[in-house]
């Protein structure tokens, strides 16, 4: 018993220890650049596909079987792409307020290969009104998707969003919570939506990150 009780707690020690370790200097994914000109084309190209996803939501005219302003449509995508990508099937089955959502975007990884795909990590916010009768109406998620973008078929130096999805909670939770970003969406009183009743915008100045399970 004394032999057992002293293993489990050399055990304990051991793994506390690489727990606190891990904790103090942790072991992020590699931010990569595909050079300054390219990243903020791919920010710009994320963050007009963001506003079709958030225009999306609730719209009597837009279904799962049909949806003439998906992203399938913004100029420059291909027109054998799918209607939607998965991250956007996801927003669909997921509503349930009717006000539209805001979102804002943080790039935190840009890569690309020799065709000219590229791949970005981005870290995108979405802030809803949730509970417009309170005075703190809006509530936010920050999630970290996996992006594929091709060069834009209107214009080779602008992108467009081929592939869209959510990275599960335990694979965003790889990444760091604050960063550098290669590209960030502005953050201004814009980036909160409209509410059915009068809130309060600037209390919720200090939104914060918090991973969502997909």
């Amino acid at each position: 018993m004394v032999l057992l009780a002293l293993v489990a707690m050399v055990g304990y020690i051991a793994v506390s220890g690489y727990q606190g370790y891990h904790k103090s200097y942790p072991a992020y994914p590699e931010q990569k650049t595909a050079g300054q000109t390219i990243d903020q084309a791919v920010g710009k190209a994320v963050e007009k596909y963001e506003e079709v996803l958030d225009k999306e939501q609730n719209n009597p005219h837009c279904t799962l079987s049909n949806c003439p302003i998906s992203s399938k449509f913004i100029p420059g995508v291909p027109e054998n792409r799918a209607l939607f990508t998965n991250a956007e099937l996801v927003n669909f089955r997921r509503w349930v307020t009717k006000e539209k959502p805001r979102s804002s975007i943080d790039l935190y990884s840009v890569s690309a290969n020799e065709n000219g795909v590229v791949e970005a990590i981005v870290y995108v916010t979405m802030v809803k009104c949730t509970s417009p009768e309170n005075d703190y109406p809006y509530s936010s998620t920050t999630d970290v998707h996996r992006m594929i973008l091709i060069p834009s078929h209107h214009h080779e130096a602008d992108y467009v969003v081929m592939e869209d999805e959510y990275f599960p909670m335990m694979d965003a939770m790889k990444y760091p919570a604050a960063f550098s970003p290669l590209y960030a969406s502005s953050e201004d009183e814009d980036m909160f939506p409209e509410c059915s009743e009068p809130g309060s915008p600037h209390r919720f100045a200090g939104l914060t990150r918090s991973f969502t399970t997909r």
